[in-house]
């Protein structure tokens, strides 16, 4: 074998190797929603859970709800969607028809923050993966209310 087919093929395999190596993570990859939260308890006693599931690149979609006592008090259904290049967060509450959207104004890998101005409370959603556990918060300027969600199997 001449050394020009040899280089070739060499070169062949470095092409082929390098192709396969794994994509890195993107920042709009929201994978790392998917799977079932649970807050970390606060005094009031009350247990709020969120199941995210990825229907495909550009929509996940989560349902949560709170437990008092082993009654639902609260539920919510979310779409996380991107519309033509731009993702939102579209909150429908079972007794509404009609969706509350917030644009994803910042994401970066791990995390995103969603607004709507218009929204009386909240304006602001952060999600914020942070070693195991997710960490979210609402706020409208004045208040805020955070939640630490750990893992459930």
């Amino acid at each position: 074998m001449d050394v020009k087919k040899g280089l070739f093929i060499v070169s062949m395999f470095f092409m082929i190797g390098c192709n396969n190596q794994k994509q890195p993570t993107t920042s709009e990859n929201f994978d790392w929603l998917v799977g079932h939260w649970e807050r970390i308890p606060d005094s009031t006693k009350i247990i709020t859970k969120e199941t995210w599931k990825k229907v495909n690149d550009t929509f996940y979609q989560s349902h949560g709800f709170s437990l008092k006592h082993q009654d639902t008090i609260w539920q919510e259904i979310v779409h996380l969607k991107k519309h033509q290049k731009q993702w939102f967060f579209e909150v429908l509450m079972p007794e509404s028809k009609n969706t509350t959207n917030f644009e994803l104004t910042e994401i970066k890998q791990h995390r995103f923050v969603a607004e709507n101005p218009k929204n009386d409370f909240p304006k602001i959603i952060r999600y914020q993966k942070v070693k195991n556990q997710i960490h979210a918060s609402i706020e409208d300027g004045e208040q805020k209310i955070d939640f630490i969600f750990n893992p459930k199997p």
